[in-house]
């Protein structure tokens, strides 16, 4: 569990489910066969990036799960990379989930959570950003993949992610699939976006 600073209350949820050794090793295999270090971590919990959908996704807790910690580099490239490295896992029947937000500028958002004023209109940049996610993900995945080793570069970048960690998920994912990403679902409110994208539909 990390530390839930500002959201005391999601210190109370508990979402128990098992792990799986063997796709643990797979995926370790397969990270290792790409040049990839990977090493299996057997103590660490769910982050809520990982409890938080799946607890919504899957709350009989039905399906065994594992964990990938992203790379303290935030490179992208890298991240590109492990995402086609796992791409065979989902020909063997495993979901390949990432967990974050299309914009998460905490900062800004704070202004506004709590304050009851529902009505303010998203930022511009949060807005813009989503945008260029949008067209990003529907690309074929050399174009996807060039314009997301590139993220950073887009014009809102720095405002929709101050920090990597709640983008690069997305990242991961897109590498997996050779089809377009369909975007299922979006939301925005004040300067967070949040939204779905699924591949291979």
């Amino acid at each position: 569990w990390n530390l839930q600073i500002g959201f005391p209350h999601m210190f109370t949820f508990k979402y128990p489910v098992a792990g799986d050794p063997s796709l643990a090793r797979r995926t370790q295999d397969l990270l290792r066969a790409a040049g990839i270090p990977c090493e299996l971590e057997l103590k660490r919990g769910l982050d809520h990036g990982a409890w938080v959908p799946l607890s919504l996704m899957f709350p009989e807790r039905t399906i065994p799960v594992v964990q990938l910690s992203l790379h303290a580099g935030s490179d992208p490239a890298l991240h590109l990379a492990v995402g086609r490295a796992l791409a065979p896992l989902r020909e063997q029947n495993v979901l390949v989930l990432g967990s974050g937000s299309s914009t998460h500028n905490l900062r800004e958002a704070f202004r506004y959570i709590g304050k009851g004023d529902a009505a303010v209109e998203p930022h511009s940049w949060s807005v813009g950003f989503e945008a260029w996610l949008h067209d990003t993900m529907a690309l074929p995945l050399r174009e996807r993949s060039d314009r997301l080793e590139r993220w950073t570069e887009q014009e809102f970048a720095k405002q929709a992610h101050p920090t990597a960690e709640h983008f690069l998920p997305a990242v991961v994912v897109a590498a997996t699939s050779q089809s377009p990403g369909v975007r299922l679902h979006d939301v925005m409110q004040y300067a967070l976006s949040q939204s779905a994208y699924a591949f291979d539909l």
